[in-house]
């Protein structure tokens, strides 16, 4: 089968060194239907987006959000040393009035603007605004002064403990706008359209907002006044905008350091540009053809151009290579061309089909994101094959090349024959060793945590990052959970014992403090009937409790609907069955929010045993992003191993020599895994990302080396012999490959990301690993399978392969 191959390989490598031009219009017009369709990619950095839509979390988040309205909200926090002045009150009031008349897509403003105040008059409850009466002296002004600072209700939430922070809260529209109809004239079709046929803000309309909402708060921007803005939908834009800008440039940044390395080792500008033109054209195939099918580019979907450069330069050296050693050699290009592909073009087929086959597998996933992820890298590797195989032997076939002296080549072929030798007189060691290490890893591997700080793919320095501390600092939250609580009957929080539960509850939640977070602030019923109860009291401070009698929680309640005010409705539904608890904290790393996550659903579950407690809202939604990710690429990425194994036994013609590839594929990734271990790193979606690029290096290093070994072998059954035979054959290129790539990926450890920084730390180090395991690990298990007898000439396998 292998002579068959090369046969065609042969034949193929004829007719594009006679028929260059015809080769290359050919791959142009096949390129131009998806690449036209480039500039249509979508960019999607939303965390539902990364769930499946039928997902119960996604789907019980969806219910809320229809019910109670969008749960994600801006914060505006406004530092100043005189919130408590006439003219601060004056700009707080025309700031409000500003971005409640010209902000698109706006459901509710709040801020001490407008505040709920409650307050009773005589047997009256009267609910007003905080500065329904404006202010005309300083005088008045200490009064609400007072009143402000001694709420339970505005602490953390409107102002900060020291009265030097007030809060403006936005919350969008939840449903988009585009595509709507006119349906004014009938409301049963309005309400239709709502519940059924309407989607979610759309990423478009919350940029709107944004950009709107940055327009407005810059031009009230003054001395002695500070203005942060947070929040996760202010997050969303940010990342979608950075991660495209981010993206690029770190591909640019990984592209220049490649693209130097490489021509330091090739000498050939010409060369350069074929693999960067390959590269190029590969990516934006792959691209157009996910904008083609409605993919967004979610930061998951980042990978896919380093897969395929890296899969590009991989085929692309070792074609190079065999190449440039033919031409210089003779001087023929034509005879180089067809040369190079006979010779390496059957082994970089089969090595990029199994490569993409591998990626092929991840389409299992039930994570629809990560199987796309599968899908479209599989597709590049695909695209990479054509072009690597056709296109880059077309264009070395016109441009003009001259052939030149090798550099030093007798030095070369003295230290690869010494590195050689190394396994073949301590391949017993190198085992050793490398199974010591694997299991040293896979206990490392163990200890490491799920992690994703959303805030961590902004710089330092960043706006966004330094608001949210800011807030989150002085108000003690910008994100929230949100928790429901269903009693499954008609006015079930009526009953007086679960009202006091939910009162116990609240407070046990504000007192919350862990050594990653806090809880800063809970406002549920239980905070109006508190109100309520203390302004009919007198506004006596003792009175801020529920109330011990049934009837008097129900009049209270009645007042309060009557006395003007819609905010019952934020918190409980219109047949009193169930409420809503809204639990404000910190934006902090994932690991910190499971924690405070866990311990709310917890307690939930003790206060109310009989009722059923649902806890979502974006912060949940983002925790089983990260933690069901994690948990599913884990399980991807085993499967896929499993499947290349079958691969790699098919592909070398045994079941032990199959598995036994598997070892210096595993190795390198087992390797990475100890070194985040040491250097306190912890898994998240980016440093999966790493195991895209192992299986794409240790495929290609370990394919090249044990199938041209297995050659040598079979044809002078001397181990040494085809050892020395193989390193002379593939490890130029291999070290080439590993050098080049690895310093493209430590150039992205300057990054502002620290993720971004991270995966390149963590892939260049892991090309390194590979190609240690390539021209070590690799070559010993060789030397002990043939010791072994585990090669066999006359197996039927052979057979087929030798055919």
């Amino acid at each position: 089968m292998r002579h068959k191959l090369e046969i065609i390989m042969g034949r193929m490598g004829a007719y594009i060194a006679n028929n260059p031009l015809k080769v290359i219009v050919g791959i142009v017009l096949l390129l131009v239907f998806p690449i036209f369709h480039v500039p249509q990619i979508k960019m999607d950095a939303s965390t539902e987006g990364f769930l499946n839509e039928n997902d119960p979390v996604l789907l019980e988040y969806h219910a809320f959000r229809e019910q109670f309205g969008r749960d994600e909200r801006i914060i505006i926090g406004l530092k100043s040393d005189t919130i408590f002045t006439l003219d601060f009150l004056k700009m707080l009031r025309n700031l409000h009035e500003d971005l409640e008349s010209n902000l698109p897509y706006l459901s509710e403003i709040n801020s001490l603007y407008n505040a709920r105040y409650t307050r009773g008059e005589g047997d009256k409850l009267l609910t007003e605004n905080l500065l329904a009466h404006f202010p005309q002296t300083q005088q008045q002004v200490e009064v609400i002064k007072k009143r402000a600072m001694e709420s339970h209700f505005y602490k953390d939430l409107f102002l900060s403990s020291d009265g030097k922070m007030t809060a403006i809260l936005l919350e969008t529209d939840a449903f988009s706008h585009e595509g709507e109809t006119n349906t004014s004239g009938n409301p049963s079709l309005e309400q239709n359209q709502t519940k059924s046929s309407k989607t979610f803000l759309s990423d478009a309309e919350n940029a709107a907002f944004i950009e709107a909402l940055k327009q407005i708060v810059g031009s009230y921007k003054q001395e002695g006044l500070e203005i942060y803005i947070a929040g996760s939908p202010l997050l969303t834009d940010a990342f979608t905008s950075q991660m495209h800008i981010e993206m690029l440039q770190s591909m640019y940044l990984f592209f220049a350091v490649s693209l130097i390395a490489l021509f330091v080792f090739l000498r050939r500008v010409s060369a350069v540009v074929i693999v960067l033109v390959v590269s190029i054209l590969s990516i934006l195939a792959t691209v157009g053809t996910m904008a083609w099918a409605g993919i967004s580019l979610i930061d998951a979907m980042q990978i896919v151009p380093f897969v395929i450069v890296v899969a590009v330069m991989s085929a692309s050296v070792h074609l190079l290579t065999s190449f440039f050693d033919t031409f210089n050699a003779t001087g023929n290009k034509q005879e180089a061309v067809i040369g190079t592909l006979t010779q390496s073009g059957s082994t970089i087929a089969m090595i990029l089909l199994i490569t993409a086959m591998g990626m092929a597998l991840f389409a299992r996933s039930d994570i629809p994101q990560l199987a796309e992820l599968g899908m479209y890298a599989s597709l590049g590797v695909s695209v990479t094959l054509i072009l690597t195989l056709t296109l880059l032997p077309a264009l070395l076939s016109i441009v003009t090349l001259k052939p030149k002296e090798p550099l030093k080549a007798d030095k070369w072929h003295q230290l690869i024959d010494k590195v050689a030798m190394i396994p073949v007189k301590h391949y017993k060691s190198i085992i050793i060793a490398s199974v010591l290490a694997m299991i040293v890893s896979v206990a490392a591997a163990t200890k490491l945590g799920i992690s994703d700080d959303p805030l961590t793919w902004f710089s330092s320095a960043a706006y966004e990052r330094v608001s949210t501390q800011e807030i989150d600092a002085a108000l003690h939250g910008s994100v929230s959970i949100e928790l429901i609580v269903d009693t499954k009957k008609e006015n079930g929080w009526s009953d007086l014992r679960r009202l006091e539960n939910l009162n116990l509850f609240t407070m046990d939640l504000e007192n919350y403090v862990d050594g990653d977070t806090r809880i800063g602030k809970v406002v549920s019923l239980a905070t109006i009937i508190k109100e309520t109860n203390r302004a009919l009291h007198q506004n006596q401070e003792k009175f801020y409790v529920i109330p011990d009698d049934a009837e008097l929680v129900a009049q209270e309640l009645l007042l309060f609907e009557n006395s003007g005010s819609d905010d019952l409705q934020d918190v409980v539904d219109s047949q009193f069955s169930k409420t809503r608890i809204t639990i404000k904290l910190p934006l902090i790393d994932v690991t910190g929010m499971t924690k405070v996550l866990r311990y709310v659903e917890e307690q939930a579950a003790k206060t109310f045993p009989d009722d059923e407690i649902i806890t979502t809202g974006m912060l949940p939604v983002l925790i089983t992003k990260v933690s069901g990710a994690v948990d599913e690429a884990v399980s991807s990425f085993m499967n896929v191993f499993m499947g290349i194994a079958l691969l790699m036994m098919f592909l070398l013609g045994t079941f032990r020599l199959g598995l036994s590839a598997m070892i210096p594929i595993g190795v390198p990734f087992l390797l990475a895994l100890f070194m985040m271990y040491i250097l306190g790193l912890s898994l998240d979606m980016m440093t999966l990302f790493v195991a895209f690029i192992a299986i794409v290096v240790s495929l290609d290093n370990t394919i090249h080396f044990m199938y041209t070994f297995k050659r040598y072998y079979k044809e002078s059954q001397e181990s040494i012999k085809a050892i020395e035979q193989t390193f002379n054959t593939v490890a130029k290129a291999m070290v080439t490959v590993a050098v080049v790539l690895s310093l493209g990926f430590y150039a992205l450890i300057f990054s502002d990301q620290s993720s971004v920084g991270h995966f390149g730390l963590l892939s260049g180090s892991m090309l390194l690993l590979a190609l240690f395991a390539s021209l070590l690990l690799a070559p010993a298990w060789m030397i002990l399978v043939s010791k072994r007898g585990w090669i066999r000439k006359n197996t039927v396998a052979a057979n087929i392969i030798q055919r």
